[in-house]
C-alpha cells in the first residue's frame, strides 16, 4: 500500500477532567472483525482480532497486506493512549482533551502544542518523516474504526485489492487536520493538483473521513488509481 501525502494538523475538544479510568467504548464487540471501513482498508488492513480486553484497555491484532497490533487505552475520561505496533516500529499517541495536546511519545513531540493552530502544526510535522506521519494517521484511523458508529463497513477482498494494485497502481492520499472541513478541503486540493499533473490517474470512490472527537482531529482519505 503506497501513500502520497500527509497534511498534518489536529485539535482536541475539551471536557471536564475525571481522575479514574473509563471503560473503553467499542461499536463492535465481536472478537474478530472482517467488515471494515474503506479508510482502514486503505492502510492494507483486512481483519481485526481481539487478543486482550480489560475494563479500560483493548488490544487487537490486525492482518492483511500488513500485520501488527493496535492498543486503545482509556486512561481517564479525557485522556486516551493509542499504540500501533508493526514489527519493531511503535507509534504511541497520548491524547488529552483538557490539556489540548497530542503527544507523539516516541519523539516527545506535542502534535498540537499550546495554542498551536494549523501553522505551528505544519512546523511540528517537519520533524516527522512521511512514514511517521503515515503511521500516526493509521493509528487515528484504527481508533475511529473501533469507536465510530456511522462508518460504512464492508467485507474485505484482499486478493482482489492486491490484483488491482498491480494493474492500476493504486495510491492513497491522506489528510489529517484540525477539523473535518479543513481535512476534506486540503485533501481535495492536493488530489486536484496531483491529478492535474498525472493525466492517467483518477479518483476511486469518494472521500472518507473520521474524527476523534466531534468534528475535531479528523483523518480524510481518497483512493487514486492510475494506469500503469
Amino acid at each position: 500500500m503506497k501513500y502520497l501525502f500527509i497534511i498534518f494538523a489536529i485539535l482536541i475538544a475539551c471536557n471536564k477532567p475525571r481522575p479514574e479510568a473509563e471503560t473503553v467504548h467499542l461499536v463492535n464487540s465481536e472478537s474478530s472483525i472482517t467488515k471494515l471501513s474503506r479508510p482502514t482498508q486503505r492502510f492494507g488492513i483486512g481483519r481485526l482480532d481481539q487478543i486482550s480486553r480489560t475494563r479500560n484497555k483493548v488490544i487487537y491484532a490486525f492482518s492483511g497486506q500488513v500485520t501488527g497490533t493496535f492498543t486503545y487505552e482509556q486512561q481517564t475520561e479525557n485522556q486516551l493512549r493509542l499504540i500501533l505496533q508493526k514489527g519493531s516500529n511503535t507509534t504511541t499517541l497520548i491524547c488529552n482533551k483538557v490539556k489540548k495536546n497530542m503527544i507523539y511519545e516516541e519523539k516527545g513531540i506535542d502534535l498540537l502544542a499550546e495554542n498551536s493552530g494549523a501553522a505551528s502544526m505544519r512546523e511540528a510535522s517537519l520533524e516527522l518523516s512521511l512514514e511517521e506521519q503515515t503511521e500516526i494517521a493509521n493509528t487515528l484511523t484504527l481508533y475511529n474504526e473501533l469507536t465510530m458508529e456511522d462508518l460504512e463497513r464492508v467485507d474485505v477482498d484482499l486478493d482482489l485489492d492486491l490484483d488491482l494494485d498491480r494493474r492500476l497502481c493504486r495510491r492513497t492520499a491522506i489528510s489529517v487536520r484540525i477539523s473535518k472541513s479543513s481535512s476534506v478541503d486540503h485533501l481535495n486540493s492536493f488530489v486536484d493538483n496531483y491529478l492535474g499533473s498525472h493525466r492517467l490517474c483518477s479518483r476511486e470512490h469518494g472521500v472518507d473521513s473520521g474524527c476523534l472527537w466531534g468534528d475535531y482531529a479528523c483523518v480524510s482519505t481518497q483512493s487514486i488509481v492510475c494506469s500503469c
